[in-house]
């Protein structure tokens, strides 16, 4: 009978494995956090795989997604090729500094754009004002 872990006990077993073998987005992501080795078998129902092959390029992880049956025989060299975690971490910091300054940008390029648009708001009802009020003469 299978039963779904809950989330601690899912991120405890992540945390506390010599090793990740999964098909999971965020598997992968917890792997790489708490630096745990991993290899990412290819599954064509998931529907994150563009995420996965796309953090794993970022990272030069790519050789730890299992595709097809080809890559069974590279799964021994993998796994004794160590991963570089003070890379990654700097790759990932870096990404993170450049999100967060994309994201405050964009936030005050809105918030310009919203004080435009307010005043541009507040001129036309004022014109809207104006010309109801010559129409009632």
């Amino acid at each position: 009978d299978y039963k779904e872990k809950a989330v601690e006990e899912w991120l405890s077993s992540i945390y506390y494995s010599k090793y990740y073998i999964g098909d999971s987005y965020h598997g992968l992501c917890f792997a790489l956090i708490f630096h745990i080795p991993f290899l990412i078998v290819f599954d064509r129902k998931n529907s994150t795989i563009e995420r996965i092959k796309d953090l794993l390029d970022f990272l030069s992880l790519s050789d730890r997604l299992i595709v097809d049956e080809s890559d069974l025989n590279k799964i021994n060299l993998i796994i004794k090729h160590d991963i570089d975690w003070d890379a990654i971490d700097k790759k990932i910091s870096e990404k993170i500094i450049y999100s967060k300054e994309w994201l405050l940008t964009q936030l005050e390029e809105k918030k310009i754009y919203d004080v435009e648009f307010n005043l541009l708001e507040e001129r036309y009802l004022s014109l809207y004002q104006d010309i109801s009020r010559k129409n009632d003469i």
